[in-house]
Formats: structure tokens, C-alpha cells, sequence
């Protein structure tokens, strides 16, 4: 916890006390509101306490609107670019417990929301919403999919498989393991190029297909040893499909599940999961780390600059029309204050840094007291920030224990 007095300036940080909370606050309430906040001088957001981003969307039709799941409050909405959010939920007829947003490929108004055991769907990117009917059979959807016609949608539960042909407007059990037998369902998805193909991983028991659009499934001969974290389907053909996994590294099946193969020289680490840029590069996320591959796999760059010293765990990544990336994240923190996560930004163009630009981190015990030079500090849940006038705040050495 943290306190500096000094003359005015704007707010600051390094001239540090070490104070107790208590004892910050009885004199940051002491201090003349001279010392505390200069006249005139400009305060700058940095978003909505909570410090975790797990899914978000851009509008294509206006990339300065954004909608960010953060736990636990929802779905949160920017409408300049990321600058700032609202602090309370987005939209009627949903509540707080949203997992994942996922666009029509067919429909650039229309999304579809993952919460809890249901399914809910937009026409006006999210201000309103429908649920569509489907109560899984469990407590917690784990996957949802949505077809490029924007039609047939998959989703499933730990046991069970739900197809809608009609957008959701109907839904039938499609598949169904024995509940607590030894198989877990783990994730779904289409094929972007055809809206017919779809797979399936049922963890040791293998990999699924479909070739109607979900309406059924048939095993495959493809083997996944010790499951999968992350599933993607090539863009181009719909044969690819690439794995993440725990233990098991990277793997993919270039014929449609008939066998799968180690990718060589690809990360390892816990997986989470995998997508793809329009131009075919390759971003694969592992728990503490994210890589970036433009020749299929075949060679990987780890890409962390600008995230958190405490390298948060990527949950999402979400592409704007222009090719700008948004990076959710969820904090790795050794306590239970969020620090690391939230919302982080990069242009287009070559892999570079991210830049953290929104639900920084959760509590700021002390923040905004002036000293002379017009250096600021900040005091997180777990550590110091700092940066010269007109500067973006950076991390300090001081973390964990010392704060």
C-alpha cells in the first residue's frame, strides 16, 4: 500500500512510504485536495474494476464497438475502440453468467451467446437478446459452434451433443456418452469453408465427424491420447484440423480424422486454444504463453511483449475487420486480486507488443498522490506501477510480497 506527499502535480508515483491500508487512507483523507489532484488536470480510466477478459466481440460494422465478457459482471460495451466500457451488464434478456461470444459468419448483426446450460442469440450485436430454448442436460455448456451459413449450430454439455438446423430455433440431442462412464465431451466446431463439416473430440475415445451439418456423428479413426485443449479447423480445408493438449503437445489431422500426427517443433504446455488470421498465420495459446506461426505450424515465435509480468492465461482472441487483435485474459496471480488480466490490443501487420488497455487489475488500494517531477504511482493488489509525465504506466520490480 502506498503513499506519497508532496507539492502539486498531476498523479504520480515514486517518493514511496510503505503504509498499512488504514494508515494510506487516513492520510490520503487528510491530504489538502491540492496534493491529491491538480485543478484542471485530466483523470484517465482504466476500465472496469474486475481485471479478467474470457471472450469478446467487434462489430464488423463498426469496429469502435466492442463487447467483452468479464467475469462476473457480463458482458461489457465500448463504443470508442476499447477507450472505455460500461461497468454494468450489456443488453436485456441475459444475465451475468455468459461464457462466450461468438458472430454469425452469415449475419453481421447477429451474435450468439454461451451461458450456463443455455443458448442466447442477438439481431442488433448484442443490445438485446433471445434465449433460444436449449436447456442442456448439465449445468454448464462447455462448447458451442456456429456453421459459416449461420444456420446449424452445435453445442454441447460433458455428455451430451445439441444440434439446431434453424439458427436455434429447434434443437435435438444428437449424441449422448454414458454420464460419468469414462468419456467427457470436450469442444465442437465447423469447418469455415464448409458448413457441412463438423468435428467433435470426445477425448480418449477420439475424434468425431459430421458431414451433414451436425444433424449426426460417426467416430473416427483418429486417436487422441490425453485429450484435447483447443480445436481448430483449417480454413481452407476442411480435412485440417489441428489439437492442443496437455501433455501431448501440438497435433493435427490433415484427412479429415483417418490418423493424427505430432506437429514437430511445435510449443508445449497446456493448451487453450487455437485460431486463425485470414492471411492462414497461426496463433496457439498454452497456459502461460502465446505463439504465432505464418507457415502452418511449421515454425513458432512466442509472443509475449506488453503482457503482465505475472504472464496472465489467454482466454480469447477476437480479430477486428482491419486485422487488429484483442487479447482476453485472465490473471495467474498467486492471489485472488486479478492482477495481469483483462483486455490487451495489437495492430495488424507483423506480430508486435500488446498493449493492456482495459480491466487493468482489481483492487487499487492507493493511487494519484503528487510529488515533485510529475512521476506518478500506482498501487495494485500485488504490485507497483510508475511512469514519467505523459507516459504509460510500467510495472515495477515490486510484486507479490513486497506489496
Amino acid at each position: 500500500r502506498i503513499l506519497t506527499l508532496s507539492p502539486p502535480h498531476e498523479i504520480s508515483m515514486k517518493s514511496l512510504l510503505h503504509l498499512s491500508g488504514a494508515a494510506a487512507l487516513t492520510l490520503a483523507l487528510a491530504a489538502p485536495l491540492s496534493a491529491q489532484l491538480e485543478p484542471g488536470s485530466e483523470v484517465t480510466s482504466l476500465g472496469p474494476v474486475g481485471g479478467n477478459a474470457i471472450s469478446a466481440a467487434i462489430n464488423p460494422d463498426d469496429p469502435d464497438e466492442i463487447l467483452v465478457v468479464s467475469l462476473p459482471k457480463g458482458i461489457l460495451r465500448s463504443t470508442d475502440g476499447g477507450v472505455t466500457f460500461g461497468l454494468s451488464n450489456y443488453g436485456s434478456g441475459i444475465g451475468t453468467d455468459v461464457r462466450e461470444l461468438i458472430p454469425s459468419p452469415a449475419d453481421t448483426a447477429t451474435l450468439f451467446a454461451r451461458a450456463g446450460n443455455r443458448v442466447y442469440t442477438s439481431t442488433d450485436f448484442g443490445a438485446s437478446w433471445t434465449d433460444t430454448g436449449l436447456v442442456g442436460l448439465y449445468s454448464t455448456l462447455k462448447s458451442l459452434a456456429v456453421a459459416s451459413n449461420g444456420s446449424d449450430l452445435l453445442a454441447l454439455d460433458a455428455f451430451n451433443v445439441y444440434h439446431s438446423p434453424d439458427g436455434g430455433a429447434t434443437w435435438n440431442t444428437v449424441l449422448q456418452v454414458v454420464p460419468f462412464g469414462g468419456t467427457v465431451l470436450g469442444a465442437v466446431a465447423y469447418a469455415p469453408s464448409n458448413a457441412s463439416v463438423a468435428y467433435m473430440e470426445a477425448g480418449n475415445d477420439g475424434l468425431y465427424r459430421s458431414d451433414n451439418g451436425g444433424a449426426n456423428f460417426v467416430l473416427t479413426t483418429a486417436a487422441l491420447p490425453g485429450g484435447v485443449d483447443g480445436m481448430l479447423v483449417s480454413d481452407s480445408d476442411p480435412d485440417t484440423v489441428f489439437f492442443g493438449s496437455n501433455f501431448n503437445g501440438l497435433r493435427v489431422t490433415d484427412n479429415g480424422g483417418g490418423t493424427v500426427s505430432p506437429v514437430p517443433g511445435a510449443p508445449t504446455g497446456n493448451g487453450q486454444w487455437l485460431v486463425s488470421e485470414p492471411d492462414g498465420s497461426l496463433w496457439y495459446a498454452t497456459l502461460q504463453d502465446l505463439h504465432h506461426s505464418t507457415d502452418g505450424g511449421t515454425t513458432w515465435t512466442s509472443v509475449i511483449a506488453g503482457l503482465h509480468p505475472l504472464t496472465p492465461i489467454p482466454a480469447a482472441l477476437a480479430l477486428a475487420p482491419d486485422g487488429t487483435r484483442y487479447l482476453c485474459a485472465e490473471s495467474n496471480s498467486l492471489f485472488a486480486d486479478q492482477t495481469g488480466g483483462g483486455l490487451y490490443r495489437m495492430p495488424a501487420g507483423p506480430p508486435s507488443s500488446w498493449d493492456h488497455i482495459a480491466f487493468l487489475a482489481s483492487p487499487i488500494p492507493v493511487a494519484a498522490i503528487p510529488v515533485p517531477g510529475g512521476q506518478r504511482v500506482v498501487g495494485f493488489g500485488n504490485g507497483i506501477y510508475t511512469a514519467d509525465p505523459g507516459e504509460d504506466l510500467a510495472s515495477t520490480a515490486l510484486f507479490l510480497f513486497d506489496t
